[in-house]
Order: structure tokens, then C-alpha cells, then sequence
């Protein structure tokens, strides 16, 4: 298999001196703290997870709000994706965390930038909200719980997000305003990334 268009300048594998090198690069950079910690990390899972379950919280009342029948609403489900520096593995300790939430058509921006922002802000752990709505890509940026946080929003053309569904599908991008198609290609961009490295962790 041929990755990118141009050839790679060797295929040899690396020497013992280049593994010694490597390996003194690695416990420099550890030790000017530029690798994120494992508690960092878990810190990092468990703030998305905490967002997750926030997200399908509010998906469930704009539902109720839309008029949905309640049996209904609890099938609203919407769906979180990473993307950037730490779907990549590459970011840092400091390190914001670009974060999409796709929704059905009927949960709208509006109610992303306002009854979500107020969930947000009800939570203690939040810090700095800030609710940019006229960007190029519209984001509510926050701290959740010393995690710097970048969440954007994908609006789909469909009634209910099937368990199956495949964010990597271009039939995705149909009926889409200029918004979402702007947020989903976050995600799917950096998939695309990801699939043209042999080598993900000698990448990371």
C-alpha cells in the first residue's frame, strides 16, 4: 500500500543508536513535562465522559420541548466525537480538547447556544464559558474541570441518529447547512489523517 503521493526516503528500520537517541529525546521531554501525565488522562476521559452524559440530558428535554412523546425523546440520542491534536494523540498537557456534538435535525442551534450553555453554566466545574456563536466554525469554549474544552455542533438532516451510523459516510454531508458541514469535517478530517499513517504510534 502507497501512503500520500510521494515516495518515503527510507524504508530501513531505525539502528540501536538511533533507538538510544530516541529514547534520551523521550525522557528529556518527559522530564520538562511536555507528556501529559497518566492522571491528566484519565482526568481528560472522564470530563468527556461527564460531557456525554450531559449532552444526551439535554438532547432529551429539547426533544420534550420539540413535543416529542417521552418513549420517543429517550431515543434522541446524539453522538460526541474528538478531533485535532488529541484524537491524534500528538497534544500536550495544556492541550484543549476539539469536541463535536452531533444531533438529530430537530435539536436546533438555538437551543445548543442557549438551554446547553445554561446547563453548562449550572455545573460547577465549568469555568470561563464562553459561547462564540459567530465564528467560522460556531464553538462554546469552557474548562471543565481544569480541561480546556472546544464544543461544536453538527445538525443532521435525520429524525433519529441510527446506533450504526458512520461519520466517515459522504451521504453524511447532504442537506447540510454551511455550520455542520464545517463541524462534521473536524472529525472526518482527522480520521483521514489517521488512516494514512502506517504507524500511529511511532507518529504519536
Amino acid at each position: 500500500r502507497k501512503y500520500g503521493i510521494s515516495n518515503p526516503f527510507s524504508l530501513d528500520r531505525p539502528t540501536p543508536w538511533h533507538e538510544k537517541i530516541t529514547g534520551v529525546l523521550v525522557e528529556e521531554l518527559r522530564a520538562r513535562e511536555l507528556y501529559e501525565t497518566e492522571e491528566r488522562s484519565r482526568r481528560r476521559e472522564e470530563v468527556l465522559g461527564r460531557i456525554n452524559d450531559m449532552v444526551q440530558k439535554w438532547a432529551y428535554d429539547c426533544s420534550i420541548k420539540e413535543g416529542l412523546p417521552e418513549e420517543i425523546a429517550a431515543q434522541q440520542h446524539v453522538k460526541i466525537y474528538t478531533f485535532g491534536s488529541y484524537r491524534l494523540g500528538v497534544h500536550g498537557p495544556t492541550s484543549d480538547i476539539d469536541t463535536l456534538c452531533v444531533v438529530p435535525r430537530h435539536i436546533t442551534r438555538e437551543y445548543f447556544f442557549e438551554n446547553l450553555v445554561e446547563m453548562l453554566q449550572a455545573e460547577e466545574d465549568v469555568k470561563e464559558l464562553v459561547p462564540v456563536k459567530d465564528a467560522f466554525v460556531p464553538v462554546i469554549k469552557m474548562v471543565f474541570d481544569t480541561i480546556d474544552i472546544d464544543l461544536s455542533l453538527c445538525k443532521l438532516a435525520l429524525s433519529v441518529i441510527p446506533d450504526e451510523w458512520d461519520i466517515m459516510d459522504d451521504n453524511n454531508l447532504r442537506n447540510l447547512d454551511q455550520k455542520s458541514q464545517k463541524s462534521l469535517n473536524g472529525p472526518r478530517d482527522t480520521d483521514s489523517i489517521l488512516k494514512l499513517i502506517p504507524n500511529q504510534e511511532s507518529f504519536k
